[in-house]
C-alpha cells in the first residue's frame, strides 16, 4: 500500500473528519492490498454517500475510432445502381445505427461531437472522408463484377456521401444539436437532472462530463438547511477575493449558476464583466474557477482584437464549438466591438464561414465573461451588461502574503466540482420546487434579459444570496464613458446654440473657428475637446470627418441624457439634414 493510500485506512472510523478527497477515497477502496473490513467499508460509503459514480468511457473519436455499433439488419449499397437508390440505403444503414445519437445535424451540416488532445469536447463538421467512414462502417458496399455473378467490396461512392451532406434533409433519426454541455443539466420546470451521459433531446445538448466524473446526487426536496449549506460552499470558493461590495460577490456567484444552469435558460443572458483597479488583483483566479466547475477544466482564455471585423470572426470561431463558456481576459482598452453587443442578444448567430464562400448559422447559449482593469465600454455594450469590481489595496497584490482558506484553489475546486455542482443545483431545485418564484422589485430590470433576471434573480433571492444587481446603476455611470463624452459634447453644443437646429458643416465650422480664435468663453471647453474619443481620433485621421460625424450624430437620433437633453433630427435645411437639441421637462413615463 502506497502513502497516499494510507490515509484513507487510517481514517476508518473518524473518516468523516479528515481531508480526503471523494477521487482518492474511491481509488483507495478499487485498489487496496488488502480486503477492506466492514466498519471501514462502513466509513466509506457515508462518507461517499452523497455521491454516485458514473464510469465515463473514454471518447472513442479522440482514440481516433468511429463510434459505429453493428445495424440491426444488414444493409448494401449496390454498384452500378441508381443514385438515389444508393443514397436511401446509406440513410437507412446510417439511421439504423444512431441511436443512441452520435452523428447530428446543426444548421445546414451534418456533425459529430469530438474531442481534443486534451479531452476537451466540441462540436465537428463531418466533411467527406469523415462521413464516408462512417457509412463503411454501418454497411457494406460492393460492385458487381463477372456479369453480376460477383460482389466486390469497395468502399462507399463518392457521390453517394456527397449526395448526403448535400440533402435537404436527413430524416427524424439525425438530431439536431445545440451546444454541449459539462456538467449534469437540470429542467427548470420540474427540477428533474439529467445525468445521462450524451444527447438530450429535451435540451439538444450533449453532455459530456469527463472520464471518472462523480455526479452529485441531489436531495429530492431540499430543506432550507441544504440551501444554507449550499450557499455557504459557494460563498467559499470566492471567500478571500477583495470584492468592494455584496453586491459584486453576489453577481459573481450568479455568474456561476448562471452558467452551470445555462443549457436550460430559454432566453439571453448578459455579459458579466469583473473589472479590477490593478493586475495581479485575482480576476483570473475567479475565472478560472467558474470555468473548472462548470466544465471540469481550466478556462480556455482569449484577448480582445483590436478591430470589430475581428470581433466577428473570433465570435463565430467559439460558437462554432458548440461549449458555452467563453472568457475574454485583461482588457487594456475600451471595448467597442457592435459584432459583441449583436451576438449578446441574438438567439442565433449567422455569418460567413471563414474561408468559405457560404453562411453558417449557430444557436447562440454562450457565457460570456471579460475581466480587466477599470474596463470601459462603448456603443450598446453598457446595457448588455452586468458587472462585479474589486480592489486591491496592495501595489504589487501578486507579491502580498496572504492567508488563504484554500492557498491551492484551483485544486480545491478541481477535487471539489461534484459537492459543488450539488450545491448549485440544490438551490435551483429548491427554487423550482418553491414555484419559480419571481424576484421582487429590488433586483433592477435588465432590458431585453427579462428571462435571465428573472431565473437567476429569482433564484438568488430564494436562496438568501442579497443584492444581485445592485451595482447596476453605479456601473452605467463608470464603465460606459462613452455615454458620458456624448453628453458633455451635447451639453456643450447647447450651450452655443440652444434649441436651434444645425447642420454638420456648422459643427465643423464652429469648431475651426474656436481653433483659430482665442475668444472661448470664460470656462467654457473647446466644442472639438468635448468630442467622444472615437470622434476626436476621426477628427484628426484620414476619412472624411464630415462623413463619420454625420454617422455618428444619425446613430444618436432620438437619444434622451440624464440631463434631460433630447438630441434629435431637425427639419432640412436646403436638402441637408439638420440636428437639434432640447430640453425635456417631464423625464417620467416610458
Amino acid at each position: 500500500m502506497t502513502d497516499t493510500d494510507a490515509a484513507p485506512a487510517a481514517a476508518a472510523p473518524e473518516i468523516e473528519q479528515a481531508e480526503i478527497s471523494p477521487e482518492h477515497l474511491i481509488f483507495y477502496i478499487e485498489n487496496a492490498d488488502e480486503k477492506i473490513d466492514a466498519d471501514t467499508m462502513d466509513a466509506c460509503l457515508l462518507y461517499l454517500g452523497m455521491y454516485i459514480l458514473i464510469p465515463a468511457e473514454p471518447p472513442h473519436i479522440a482514440e481516433g475510432t468511429v463510434p459505429v455499433k453493428d445495424p440491426y439488419r444488414e444493409w448494401k449499397i449496390v454498384v452500378p445502381g441508381r443514385l438515389r437508390d444508393q443514397t436511401l440505403t446509406a440513410l437507412d444503414a446510417l439511421a439504423d445505427v444512431n441511436d443512441p445519437p452520435f452523428v447530428f445535424v446543426r444548421g445546414r451540416n451534418l456533425c459529430r461531437v469530438g474531442y481534443t488532445r486534451d479531452g476537451i469536447p466540441y462540436i465537428e463538421e463531418l466533411n467527406e472522408p469523415a462521413l464516408r467512414g462512417i457509412i463503411e462502417r454501418c454497411c457494406d458496399t460492393v460492385q458487381m463484377i463477372r456479369g453480376g455473378l460477383e460482389e466486390k467490396p469497395i468502399p462507399p461512392p463518392k457521390e453517394v456521401i456527397l449526395d448526403i451532406l448535400n440533402s435537404p434533409q436527413w430524416g427524424e433519426t439525425i438530431h439536431p444539436i445545440t451546444g454541449i454541455a459539462e456538467c449534469p443539466t437540470i429542467n427548470l420546470m420540474d427540477g428533474s437532472i439529467r445525468e445521462d451521459q450524451g444527447y438530450d433531446p429535451a435540451t439538444g445538448f450533449y453532455y459530456a462530463p469527463p472520464p471518472g466524473f462523480m455526479s452529485p446526487q441531489i436531495p429530492d426536496h431540499p430543506t432550507k438547511a441544504d440551501v444554507r449549506a449550499a450557499v455557504d460552499l459557494l460563498r467559499e470558493i470566492f471567500c478571500d477575493f477583495p470584492f468592494t461590495d455584496e453586491a459584486s460577490r453576489t453577481n459573481t456567484i450568479a455568474t456561476l449558476i448562471s452558467a452551470a444552469i445555462r443549457p436550460t435558460i430559454d432566453g439571453l443572458v448578459p455579459m458579466f464583466i469583473l473589472s479590477k483597479n490593478q493586475a495581479g488583483t485575482g480576476a483570473g483566479l475567479v475565472t478560472s474557477c467558474i470555468s473548472l466547475v462548470v466544465t471540469g477544466k481550466p478556462a480556455s482564455i482569449v484577448t480582445a482584437p483590436d478591430h470589430d471585423e475581428e470581433w466577428r470572426k473570433r465570435i463565430t470561431a467559439l460558437l462554432s464549438t458548440g461549449r458555452t463558456l467563453a472568457l475574454i481576459d485583461n482588457v487594456e482598452d475600451r471595448i467597442r466591438a457592435p459584432s459583441l453587443a449583436a451576438v449578446l442578444t441574438a438567439r442565433q448567430w449567422e455569418d460567413r464561414e471563414l474561408g468559405r464562400s457560404r453562411t453558417v448559422s449557430y444557436r447562440h447559449t454562450m457565457t460570456w465573461i471579460t475581466t480587466g482593469n477599470n474596463i470601459q465600454l462603448g456603443g450598446d455594450l453598457g446595457r448588455r451588461c452586468y458587472m462585479a469590481y474589486m480592489r486591491s489595496n496592495s501595489a504589487r497584490p501578486w507579491q502580498r502574503e496572504k492567508q488563504w482558506r484554500h492557498p491551492h484553489l484551483e485544486r480545491w475546486v478541481l477535487e471539489n466540482r461534484s459537492r459543488i455542482l450539488s450545491a448549485i443545483l440544490t438551490i435551483v431545485r429548491s427554487w423550482v420546487l418553491a414555484g419559480r418564484p419571481t424576484p421582487s422589485a429590488a433586483v433592477p430590470k435588465v432590458g431585453g434579459f427579462e428571462r435571465w433576471r428573472d431565473t437567476i434573480g429569482g433564484i438568488c433571492e430564494h436562496a438568501g444570496l442579497p443584492e444581485f444587481l445592485w451595482n447596476l446603476e453605479s456601473m452605467y455611470d463608470s464603465v460606459d464613458e462613452e455615454s458620458r463624452q456624448w453628453e458633455a459634447f451635447f451639453s456643450r453644443w447647447y450651450e452655443i446654440w440652444h434649441s436651434r437646429p444645425i447642420t454638420v458643416a456648422d459643427l465643423q465650422a464652429q469648431m475651426m473657428r474656436e481653433e483659430d480664435s482665442l475668444n472661448v468663453a470664460s470656462g467654457s471647453d473647446r466644442l472639438a475637446d468635448c468630442l467622444p474619443d472615437f470622434l476626436s481620433d476621426a477628427l484628426h485621421g484620414k476619412k472624411s470627418f464630415s462623413r463619420v460625424l454625420g454617422r455618428a450624430l444619425a446613430k444618436q437620433n432620438g437619444r434622451h441624457f440624464v440631463s434631460g437633453l433630447v438630441f434629435g433630427r431637425g427639419d432640412e435645411s436646403h436638402g441637408v439634414a439638420t440636428w437639434k437639441l432640447h430640453m425635456q421637462k417631464d423625464q417620467g413615463g416610458y
